[in-house]
């Protein structure tokens, strides 16, 4: 990550943790934020890119006020990959609406749940199925944030332990673990998410109607069959434009903790 040797040393550090940056993500439309990155600096105004990346936390400075913000990485990647998500949904498939399936690890499924759930206000159904690792031991349970606001959105949620129930009946399918699905699930018309490239069986791609990379509008969604959607590099301008635009929410709002 960029950084120089006359960036000021700095007056004032604070760290966010995961609640604040879900705090902080219900005042911003990060769609539209993973919208901006392909014409607006990914360093967003006043901040520059990540002074330090480490394992844990990503360090930005505001240097109007000098002031270091250490946001946690795994929650800001989940959001800079969710706006991406939510960017190309919206675009495509509008505001109609809606079934929603989707795959993942948690927490990043809670994260990809409350942004499309924001930026689609069609959805009525939202079907999770959690991707667990053989040693994981974690509290399933989904965040009760994220159930608060499916429910004053009026969004049915279901949990599920069949990934390939997801694609039953959806109209978009997001894919953010490595999935066995049977293109026989997925419904004419659906659109199809791929998180990550991988994540699909190549039988899924061969029976598509169209496999595209994000970014690209095509005409129509087929009716007669399904669009696999890809991303076609790993944009870490969009996770830099989302810290900005959460800080600035944040300090506009007064809701980012004191240093």
């Amino acid at each position: 990550m960029p950084t120089t040797d006359t960036d000021p040393t700095p007056v004032h550090t604070r760290v966010l943790e995961d609640q604040d940056l879900w705090t902080l993500s219900e005042h911003v439309d990060l769609s539209a934020t993973a919208e901006t990155v392909r014409s607006l600096p990914a360093d967003g105004t006043g901040l520059v890119p990540a002074l330090t990346d480490t394992a844990t936390h990503v360090t930005y400075r505001d240097r109007s006020t000098g002031t270091d913000t250490l946001l946690p990485r795994s929650a800001l990647g989940a959001l800079g990959d969710a706006a991406r998500l939510a960017a190309e949904a919206r675009r495509l498939v509008g505001a109609g609406t809606l079934t929603v399936g989707m795959i993942g690890p948690i927490p990043r499924l809670w994260w990809y749940a409350g942004v499309l759930g924001r930026a689609l206000t069609g959805i009525t159904d939202l079907r999770l199925c959690i991707s667990r690792s053989a040693d994981e031991d974690r509290d399933e349970r989904p965040l009760p944030r994220l159930v608060d606001q499916l429910d004053l959105a009026g969004v049915g949620l279901t949990l599920t332990d069949d990934p390939g129930a997801i694609a039953f009946g959806s109209t978009l399918v997001v894919v953010a673990a490595p999935l066995d699905l049977s293109s026989e699930r997925i419904i004419p018309g659906a659109l199809v998410i791929e998180a990550a490239p991988g994540m699909l069986p190549a039988e899924v791609h061969r029976r598509a109607a169209a496999v595209l990379p994000f970014g690209t509008r095509p005409a129509r969604l087929p009716a007669d069959g399904y669009v696999v959607l890809h991303p076609a590099d790993d944009d870490a301008g969009v996770a830099h434009r989302v810290a900005a635009d959460l800080l600035a929410a944040g300090s506009r709002l007064g809701l980012v903790p004191p240093s």
